[in-house]
């Protein structure tokens, strides 16, 4: 079953059923490309991130989280909250082991936002799962506008 929509001579369809139309399809083809593109987009923030960490390259860790961004979490016993400058201040401070890693656990993308977990280990002697928010801006670059972070 068809229906026939006219707008400016165009014809669409809505399928139902295994019939599908060109339209849709192509529609569909577009649609997963951006995605596909916009997850590669955010999983290279991701990583600007942990390379970022991993360098000590403050300048390049800024460059990956928004102006107003903002850092939660716990370690230890202590809650965090407020910017990540306490991060950046404590990665400028101490050495990154040799060993330390990180894995994007999972990428999700909604249109211009994002969610993506990872988990470190070894960093500074402690294993974190980390759950970073971003934004596509208007310049279509994406930034962490939240990191919340749990260690364990």
């Amino acid at each position: 079953m068809c229906f026939e929509s006219k707008t400016v001579g165009v014809q669409s369809e809505l399928s139902i059923g295994p019939q599908r139309s060109a339209w849709n399809s192509h529609t569909r083809l577009k649609a997963a490309s951006e995605d596909d593109e916009a997850e590669a987009a955010v999983r290279k923030v991701a990583e600007a991130y942990e390379a970022g960490t991993r360098a000590r390259d403050i300048d390049a860790l800024k460059a990956v989280f928004a102006p107003e961004a903002s850092m939660s979490g716990w370690l230890g016993d202590q809650m965090l909250c407020g910017s990540p400058q306490p991060y950046f201040d404590f990665v400028a401070a101490n050495e990154v082991a040799d060993d330390y890693t990180a894995e994007i656990v999972s990428v999700t993308v909604n249109g211009k936002i994002a969610f993506v977990e990872t988990k470190e280990s070894n960093l500074f002697g402690m294993e974190f799962s980390n759950y970073l928010h971003l934004l596509q801006y208007e310049d279509n670059s994406w930034k962490i506008t939240a990191k919340l972070f749990r260690h364990y």
